[in-house]
């Protein structure tokens, strides 16, 4: 089955105890699957790992850690190497840049960035992140990471001839900010913007 990973924003961060744990679960994703919305037939192995706190309270670099946890997710799980997916929010959606940033070789096939930005990943990885098919979701009104700074970088990716862009999405929500309203409806499927649909017409060749 395809492989969908969620990446929490600095507020849920910690060592992965039960209490700590808990903590995934409030929002985005790991939310509607509490609340029962998640729909039954999205056909994804969704997990949730808890990066520590001290990525969240720094630059959220902490895509050598997701790399390694992909690599034994796919060895530990019967999923579908060719289409693994990630999305994440805040720091979350960061830290994903920052993976594409740093792999040697990428693993996954698409990624949903919400309410974050690649401006880390852009100076350290240049136009490699740019290759892997993006949609990203923000608010207009984010007063955490402004819009204006995001569309700009966006911009930037869009226009890279070496490598070549691959497709970047951007949709903005002109009237909300950096919280729930935005993640939960990037994240809704009924809404105008289905991302697990868009997910799946996308897989790595192998």
């Amino acid at each position: 089955m395809p492989l969908l990973v969620f990446l929490h924003a600095n507020g849920e961060s910690g060592g992965g105890s039960e209490r700590e744990l808990s903590e995934l679960l409030v929002h985005g994703i790991p939310r509607m699957i509490t609340a029962g919305t998640w729909p039954a037939d999205l056909p994804f192995v969704v997990l949730a790992p808890q990066y520590s706190a001290l990525y969240g309270e720094s630059t959220c670099a902490f895509g050598h850690v997701l790399d390694q946890f992909l690599g034994e997710v796919t060895e530990s799980y019967r999923v579908d190497r060719a289409r693994v997916y990630l999305t994440g929010i805040s720091c979350g959606a960061i830290g994903i840049w920052d993976f594409l940033a740093g792999t040697e070789q990428n693993s996954v096939a698409a990624i949903v960035p919400v309410s974050g930005h690649p401006l880390w990943a852009k100076d350290k990885g240049g136009c490699d992140i740019a290759t892997t098919p993006t949609w990203v979701f923000h608010g207009s009104l984010d007063d955490v990471i402004p819009v204006g700074r995001l569309t700009d970088l966006i911009e930037d990716l869009r226009a890279c001839e070496n490598p070549p862009a691959e497709e970047i999405k951007l949709t903005i929500y002109p009237d909300s900010g950096h919280d729930d309203d935005t993640w939960d409806r990037a994240y809704d499927p009924s809404g105008d913007q289905d991302i697990y649909s868009w997910l799946l017409q996308h897989a790595l060749s192998r």
